[in-house]
C-alpha cells in the first residue's frame, strides 16, 4: 500500500494481487460494487452498499447463542433477494482491508 499525499487530503493507492484483480473483475461484471471484511474476518462483496449489524443468534432448542458483527445492507433476518446480493471471495486474501474499515468501491480498486 502506498500513500500520496495531496493538499487537502490522503490518497491510498492500494496494490492488488493478479489473483484479486481477476476475482474483483469477475465479480464486477456480475454487479457486485462493495469490497468488506467481517469482524470474524471473511471478506464479502454485495451489491449496494451495506452498514454494520450485530448477528443475533436466534435461541434454538432453548439456549442462546453469542453473535458477532457483520455486514449486511438491510436488517436482519436476511432475506432470500438480499443473500442474491452479496456473496464471499475466493482467491483473494485482502490485507489491505480491515473491520474498522467503509465498504470499498470495487470499481476504485480496480482502476487503481
Amino acid at each position: 500500500m502506498k500513500l500520496y499525499f495531496t493538499w487537502r487530503k490522503v490518497i491510498t493507492m492500494i496494490e492488488l494481487t493478479y489473483a484479486e484483480r481477476i476475482e474483483l473483475s469477475y465479480l464486477r461484471l456480475k454487479g457486485f460494487r462493495y469490497l468488506v471484511r467481517n469482524e470474524i474476518g471473511s471478506i464479502s462483496v454485495f451489491v449496494n452498499k451495506p452498514h454494520r449489524d450485530k448477528e443475533v443468534n436466534y435461541i434454538p432448542f432453548g439456549r442462546s447463542r453469542g453473535g458477532y458483527d457483520h455486514w449486511i445492507e438491510t436488517q436482519t433476518p436476511i432475506s432470500l433477494e438480499e443473500q442474491r446480493r452479496t456473496t464471499h471471495t475466493e482467491l483473494g486474501k485482502y490485507e489491505f482491508i480491515q473491520w474498522k474499515d467503509e465498504p470499498l468501491l470495487i470499481e476504485d480498486l480496480i482502476n487503481n
